[in-house]
């Protein structure tokens, strides 16, 4: 199975949590990017299997207006990964089912940047 989306440019790891005294909680930009990632997949019929067989995600960075050329490469897979795991896509981020993480920039600007994201099972 392979399932490809795009995705809105994910906020950075340091900008999705928040604390509050002793609770920590999603953050306003961080909850605003799930949404509208959950929009895109609810108009799209993006499928929601469950994946729970070894996957490799493949994520390509499209650039353009909203990238920063600055941010750190490795900031980029987590915000996806977690919203794969709440779309239901995948059943877990964990390496029982994710295998494989590829990112790549791809430095051709468009209009305004988003991912690509590939999901493929490793049968």
């Amino acid at each position: 199975m392979i399932v490809t989306i795009t995705l809105p440019i994910p906020p950075s790891v340091n900008q999705i949590w928040r604390c509050q005294g002793s609770k920590v909680t999603k953050s306003k930009t961080y909850r605003n990017w799930q949404a509208s990632c959950t929009m895109y997949a609810l108009t799209n019929a993006i499928p929601r299997p469950r994946i729970r067989k070894a996957v490799a995600v493949e994520i390509i960075v499209r650039t353009g207006h909203g990238w920063r050329n600055t941010r750190d490469i490795d900031n980029i897979a987590k915000p996806v990964l977690d919203w794969l795991v709440l779309w239901g896509l995948l059943s877990t981020d964990n390496c029982s089912v994710v295998r494989s993480v590829l990112i790549t920039i791809d430095t051709l600007p468009r209009p305004v940047a988003c991912v690509d994201v590939t999901v493929s099972t490793l049968d």
